[in-house]
């Protein structure tokens, strides 16, 4: 019944748990640069479809960067970020 969850399961399982936390660096950065493109299509929507379009995409792009911040949390990842400053 669950056949595709064990098999992941088992999967992530067999890999070492520093791959795991690569991968959770760069979905955590790839989610915090699709907020950063929300944001900048929320700002520059145009009519009430495209705002209403551009906060859905921001509000699923909020999530899913909160979900990938808790498991990092919860997984106790540590990891130095350095943002460039935009001049």
């Amino acid at each position: 019944m669950l056949k595709f969850a064990t098999n992941r399961s088992k999967k992530l399982m067999a890999r070492s748990g520093q791959e795991e936390k690569w991968d959770l660096i760069e979905d955590i950065d790839d989610a915090f640069q699709k907020w950063e493109q929300a944001q900048l299509q929320f700002n520059m929507a145009q009519g009430q479809d495209e705002v209403d379009y551009s906060i859905f995409m921001l509000e699923a792009a909020e999530k899913r960067l909160t979900m990938l911040l808790r498991r990092a949390k919860h997984t106790k990842l540590r990891a130095h970020y350095y943002v460039k400053e935009q001049g």
